[in-house]
């Protein structure tokens, strides 16, 4: 399952993220579920002017879920399933 960059709307796959470092652009996992970005994006650097679909529905549910990833990574499949992120 997929969790959205809050900045660029990136997907990523939750085992990739566990796996960022210090390596990746200077970022961390703790980082990207805080909103500060990921490589794609450098942690923000280059984020978009207007923030994605996903981006923002990972953000609301990253304030409504807190911390609980698992529940975060359902949602967004849920509603990747809906066909909410098309355009």
């Amino acid at each position: 399952m997929d969790i959205y960059c809050q900045r660029c709307g990136e997907p990523w796959d939750m085992d990739s993220i566990r796996e960022f470092t210090m390596q990746d652009d200077n970022g961390t996992a703790k980082q990207f579920y805080n909103g500060n970005g990921c490589p794609s994006c450098h942690w923000g650097k280059d984020a978009p002017e207007k923030q994605p679909v996903q981006s923002m529905f990972t953000e609301t549910l990253s304030d409504v879920l807190g911390d609980d990833i698992d529940a975060i990574a359902c949602e967004l499949e849920d509603a990747e399933w809906m066909g909410m992120f098309e355009e």
